[in-house]
């Protein structure tokens, strides 16, 4: 049994559009400028339909992406294979962007999609592929992966 049948035939385009600069509204404006240029544009700008639920999103993005404790590399190879695992195009698409820029090349952007398994990673890295993968299957990281992660780099 394929995927699609399991699951359905993913969307091929956006149920919910950005919202155009020119139809936003003064509240939007002021909310999209005090949060920057992103080169993920396109999810603020879908969010900035619902105001309210940007401004609650904002503080968990800037938990993960600006003061997290995982470095720009391993947080955008645990994107990464998360939205492998989701089947999740545009995500894939979004943080390939992204990756690239904080230094994860093309030959390991394309190795996320083999796991934590492949050759090719350090421990720390395939550590956090393998606690994205738990996530994922059973939302739940393991004592024993837990223990690699928090054991393989002290930085992070």
């Amino acid at each position: 049994m394929t995927q699609n049948e399991i699951h359905g035939v993913r969307p091929s385009s956006p149920r919910i559009l950005p919202l155009p600069s020119g139809e936003r509204d003064a509240e939007s404006r002021l909310l999209i400028a005090s949060i920057g240029s992103s080169a993920t544009g396109n999810t603020f700008d879908t969010l900035i339909r619902h105001p309210d639920l940007l401004r609650q999103w904002m503080p968990f993005t800037v938990a993960l992406a600006v003061t997290g404790v995982l470095s720009p590399r391993l947080r955008e190879i645990a994107i990464l294979r998360t939205g492998w695992l989701c089947r999740a195009e545009y995500e894939w698409g979004q943080h390939a962007v992204l990756a690239r820029k904080v230094g994860v090349s093309d030959e390991e952007i394309a190795r996320v999609k083999s796991g934590p398994e492949a050759e090719g990673w350090t421990e720390l890295e395939a550590a956090v592929l393998h606690a994205a993968d738990e996530l994922h299957s059973d939302a739940c990281i393991t004592d024993e992966c837990s223990s690699a992660s928090t054991t393989s780099s002290p930085s992070h």
